[in-house]
């Protein structure tokens, strides 16, 4: 759909010689954003949507943590509270979901 629309929604770009690398980037990232959906369609399917979104804060924290780590800035107390306080809940909603799948 999106392919259709810009054309007309989109302004071309001000230089002529745009490298091949750049349209290589533009075709996985879209590649790459259609298998991120349809394995999250995977996922809502095996789990339920409950458990599909907490999977999703999950990746979040990571990306978060991930972030902090790699980037060396400080980290304040309540943000590490925040992120292990999701961590935790997330924790117990898993084993509440494992325990009535017995």
């Amino acid at each position: 759909m999106l392919l259709c629309m810009v054309p007309f929604l989109d302004a071309p770009p001000a230089t002529t010689a745009l490298s091949p690398s750049l349209y290589v980037a533009i075709a996985a990232s879209g590649f790459f954003a259609c298998l991120v959906n349809v394995s999250q369609f995977a996922v809502i399917d095996a789990v339920g949507p409950v458990s599909s979104t907490v999977i999703g804060h999950l990746k979040t924290c990571t990306i978060v943590g991930l972030g902090w780590y790699l980037s060396g800035q400080s980290i304040s107390r309540q943000s590490i509270a925040g992120l292990l306080l999701t961590l935790l809940g997330m924790g117990l909603y898993m084993a509440a979901v494992l325990r009535n799948r017995r």
